[in-house]
């Protein structure tokens, strides 16, 4: 995922963000996040994210 982070433009996501999207992806649940790291993330993943507006 780091890779084709880096490669798309998405820089310095840590590992903990990293190993949370993967577990989120492959559970199958949304996650619940503020974090523009995921919000990014997701345009490249299957991630499911809950979206408010804050």
């Amino acid at each position: 995922m780091q890779t084709k982070n880096l490669r798309s433009g998405i820089n310095k996501v840590g590992i903990p963000d990293l190993l949370i999207a993967q577990n989120a992806i492959q559970n199958n649940v949304p996650l619940f996040t503020c974090d523009k790291h995921f919000l990014l993330m997701k345009a490249l993943f299957p991630l499911q994210l809950f979206e408010e507006n804050f």
